[in-house]
């Protein structure tokens, strides 16, 4: 997730986080046991550019504070036992959601790290929460399965149930409108725009995983594959251009909001790629 022009922060496996400096190419800071195994999401309170949040393994929900890392207790949640596979911050900042490992959405108040609402959405992970960035109220949510919800947190409701024949991995909200984009377990962008509409693009023979709207254009939509691949689809066009970057699988995606035609994706091979999103080259 980026932080600044030079900086970004760097989650691992081993329940490591770091912020890494890119034009020294060395971490400034790192905390080895931020969780007690994998470290699967990050979010940035959107009041406060100085503090995000990590979930992983063990269940536990913890908040950081740049740049030094130090960890902010009285604002630490615990869960469960179970994983913490996804989390996201409203766009006020009043709310954080998350998905667990056992198919468990819960809304928790951030002003008093109390739960607003939970509820067992799936039968397995959950491994995207969504606000929508257009409507306050709405939540998008998947997991490895052929249907994502999007649900309204005003009325407590599944609001629409988006159904496939393939299996749904992570999705994103535009930032312009209601359109959202999903991955699919066949390699494919499932995306259904403000309105209903929706088309499927073809993209890779791997499984996607994680996608990623950009920030500067609407009709472009960057994703990860399992093959270590990353595609740029463009909407308008319906096509996917598409270029090997890790070995093994790729993971995280995300645009940077300081340049334009920056992409950032992360692999199970520890490698961070930069691309330039024009020539799809490192």
């Amino acid at each position: 997730t980026r932080i600044s022009p030079k900086d970004f922060v760097i989650a691992f496996a081993d329940g490591s986080i770091g912020v890494y400096d890119v034009q020294k190419k060395k971490y400034e800071t790192k905390v080895p046991k931020a969780h007690v195994s994998t470290v699967f999401c990050c979010s940035f309170l959107p009041t406060d550019p100085d503090i995000f949040a990590t979930g992983g393994g063990g269940g536990r929900i913890c908040f950081w504070r740049l740049p030094t890392l130090e960890q902010q207790p009285e604002l630490s949640m615990s869960e469960s036992n179970q994983s913490l596979l996804s989390l996201s911050f409203s766009e006020g900042g009043t709310y954080l959601a998350t998905g667990s490992g056992n198919g468990y959405v819960t809304i928790y108040n951030t002003k008093t790290n109390k739960i607003h609402f939970k509820s067992r959405l799936y039968h397995r992970g959950v491994i995207s929460v969504e606000w929508c960035p257009n409507n306050p109220n709405l939540l998008a949510t998947s997991s490895k399965g052929r249907v994502c919800y999007i649900f309204d947190t005003t009325k407590r409701l599944i609001s629409i149930k988006i159904s496939i024949k393939n299996e749904f991995r992570r999705l994103k909200w535009s930032k312009k409108d209601l359109s959202i984009a999903i991955a699919c377990g066949d390699g494919n962008l499932y995306v259904r725009l403000d309105g209903g509409t929706y088309f499927i693009i073809r993209g890779s023979k791997y499984p996607l995983y994680d996608v990623a709207w950009s920030p500067f254009d609407p009709n472009q939509v960057a994703a990860t594959d399992d093959g270590g691949n990353v595609l740029l689809f463009d909407i308008k066009s319906k096509t996917a251009k598409c270029a090997l970057g890790h070995n093994g699988k790729a993971r995280p995606i995300t645009w940077s909001t300081a340049k334009k035609d920056l992409l950032i994706s992360g692999g199970y091979d520890g490698v961070i790629c930069f691309w330039d999103s024009k020539t799809m080259s490192l």
